[in-house]
């Protein structure tokens, strides 16, 4: 478990596995992390910016996100993906590097009877990245019908920066998505690149005046020009 969390989760287990839970939407979101990080990524833990964006949308955009279609990039543990399926999304495709996709199909299985009383029809696990994104289509997608893409806590080092905004530019080529990403600011350089990036190629509008976000950290909701 990572230390000083913002928002803390609590300890809980399902079967033999040790996770913990997340009140969302009138039902438990079960997410179990890999704490040993065998590999050196960062996408087998859970982030206080993806817990944010969870509450935030929960309280503010969850009769939007019912029936909807909606893509996450850099999902890790797939937090957020599971809870737009118990939002009550119809589709929901969380994506990242081929390393978490085992842990994050893990967290789906043991989401998987909250996610079906949701209503949510289809929920799937894919690689993408952000180097090389493939097409909407090459991830079950029609590109007519995305409604949202999530993006939670993923940017703290320039250099992914510049990739990100690839593949966020090359989906929203295709679809008329909104954006909502959350950000936790961990470097002033990283910081400012991304608010350039993301002013020059989207209408940016950041939330503010919102007691759920801490200091350091940011949601904005972006849509192509």
């Amino acid at each position: 478990m990572i230390a000083g969390r913002y928002f803390p989760l609590n300890e809980c287990q399902i079967g033999s596995i040790q996770g913990f839970s997340l009140p969302c939407a009138s039902r438990s979101l079960f997410i179990a992390e890999d704490r040993n990080k065998k590999n050196g990524g960062t996408g087998l833990n859970v982030w206080d910016g993806a817990v944010l964006l969870v509450r935030y949308l929960e309280q503010e955009h969850i009769e939007e996100i019912k029936g909807s279609t909606v893509l996450e990039l850099g999902s890790g543990c797939g937090i957020v993906g599971i809870a737009a399926a118990l939002f009550g999304a119809k589709s929901v495709v969380l994506t990242d590097l081929h390393y978490s996709l085992p842990l994050m199909k893990k967290n789906v299985n043991a989401n998987s009877d909250a996610i079906k009383a949701a209503g949510c029809v289809e929920i799937e696990c894919k690689t993408c990245d952000w180097l090389r994104p493939v097409a909407l289509s090459q991830l079950g997608l029609n590109k007519e019908r995305l409604d949202f893409i999530f993006v939670a806590d993923c940017v703290w080092l320039e250099e992914l920066v510049a990739p990100l905004m690839q593949t966020l530019e090359f989906y929203c080529a295709e679809s008329n998505a909104i954006i909502y990403m959350s950000y936790q600011q961990r470097g002033k350089a990283t910081h400012d690149l991304l608010l350039a990036c993301l002013n020059r190629a989207f209408q940016v509008e950041e939330i503010q005046n919102d007691p759920l976000i801490p200091n350091n950290m940011f949601i904005f909701r972006c849509k192509k020009m």
